[in-house]
């Protein structure tokens, strides 16, 4: 019930929302991975890349490939949403 609910959610969600979530998501993930490679030892490392990815998904944002599985997955089991539509 959880991914035909999701699936539903990503069809009536306007496109320039989807693309200005998606543009938020891609500057964390960016954040996220020169955060990583500029740290010096371990522990600056982790929380680089933690700190990012963490506010990611607790804002909210899209992710492309995970809506690639999760949208379609919600199609085959039912969701009001066409390939046209999506």
């Amino acid at each position: 019930s959880y991914v035909i609910a999701f699936t539903d959610a990503k069809g009536t969600t306007p496109w320039h929302e989807l693309f200005l979530r998606a543009i938020g998501g891609n500057w964390l993930v960016c954040l996220a991975l020169w955060l990583g490679t500029s740290g010096r030892d371990l522990t600056s490392k982790i929380l680089g890349i933690y700190l990012p990815i963490w506010l990611f998904v607790a804002v909210g944002y899209e992710h492309s490939i995970a809506n690639m599985f999760t949208v379609q997955m919600g199609m085959i089991l039912g969701a009001n949403l066409s390939i046209g539509r999506y």
